[in-house]
């Protein structure tokens, strides 16, 4: 029997939409618990999972999607030999469950969705990692939805058919493997709109290959982990600190891409008003080289942080008065 599970928006609890031939969820099951066993469903089934972000009936174009590709019994089918399909809702009426609200705000979180990209549905392995992004285009008829996972399916079918080849890997110089390894970050990038999402076998393969970043592979990686960090801690400015140091012990880490992360360092010691760190951040990133042409630019950031503080002392003494 195939299935696919609906999460309705319509009341305080997860009503489920029933398809024909479709088992559902209890209605009494959470978002948490649902989500969970469609992942350890499609673990277990060597399936995907696609995750469909709606807004239900809140939203007119979810609701257009809804009827046109999600409740339409044969695209259904059609996804189902290969998917598990669970709505995710970014939008709730008042009496919803908090904990499902928590849980699909958790997930649009690690996936990086806001409502600009909503409705779309998000093709993930079984373990999470994110295969790709079909947002909902109008203009679409219902069975292009499906090609156009099926066309996902084909490319991450070669993403993980390279990087889990090792005969490639064992018998190419490192240059190569490098090589091969960034075309398929490359694509991983494109499909999934920038979002290095659960590929944590590509992320060391980077890594085996250049353990030393000798090459600028395991920096390469590294990087996007950390603006995975940096957006994930956008409010924890401890937490991104501590993510960027470790940045920074990378062994043979490149004067640009040092120089680059300690003017990040710097906007973050700034907008939490610790000037002073912020001028030691950008004082390192000049002394990288100190020959470096943008370095005068360096120097206007620098002298527009100590304006800054200066501005703050001000306040502060008015405030005090």
């Amino acid at each position: 029997m195939k299935k696919v599970i609906h999460f309705g928006l319509k009341a305080a609890t997860l009503g489920s939409v029933l398809l024909a031939g479709f088992a559902v969820v209890p209605a009494h099951a959470s978002l948490k618990e649902a989500i969970d066993n469609v992942y350890a469903k499609a673990k277990a089934e060597n399936k995907r999972v696609i995750l469909h972000f709606t807004e239900g009936n809140l939203g007119q174009k979810s609701a257009l999607l809804d009827a046109a590709v999600f409740e339409n019994a044969a695209i259904v089918n059609s996804l189902s030999n290969d998917h598990l399909i669970v709505k995710v809702p970014v939008r709730f009426k008042a009496d919803a469950p908090a904990e499902d609200r928590a849980t699909a705000t958790a997930i649009a979180k690690k996936y990086k969705v806001t409502l600009e990209f909503v409705p779309s549905y998000f093709v993930t392995s079984a373990d999470g990692a994110l295969y790709g992004t079909v947002p909902y285009v109008e203009t679409l008829k219902p069975e292009q939805h499906a090609e156009l996972v099926k066309g996902l399916n084909k490319v991450y079918e070669k993403i993980e058919s390279q990087v889990n080849n090792s005969k490639w890997a064992e018998s190419t110089t490192a240059e190569d493997r490098i090589q091969k390894l960034r075309a398929c970050l490359e694509l991983v990038m494109q499909y999934s709109n920038g979002r290095l999402v659960g590929h944590q076998k590509l992320i060391d393969e980077f890594k085996a290959a250049d353990p030393k970043n000798e090459k600028g592979a395991y920096e390469q990686i590294e990087l996007l982990n950390l603006l995975s960090s940096l957006e994930a801690n956008d409010n924890e400015p401890g937490k991104a600190l501590i993510a960027i140091d470790n940045f920074l012990s990378i062994p043979n880490l490149s004067a640009g891409m040092k120089r680059t992360v300690l003017v990040l360092k710097s906007t973050i010691y700034a907008s939490s008003k610790d000037i002073a760190k912020a001028v030691e951040a950008i004082d390192q990133a000049i002394q990288v080289d100190p020959n470096f042409i943008g370095n005068e630019k360096l120097v206007k950031v620098k002298e527009a942080y100590k304006a800054l503080e200066e501005e703050l002392k001000e306040r502060q003494s008015v405030g005090g008065k």
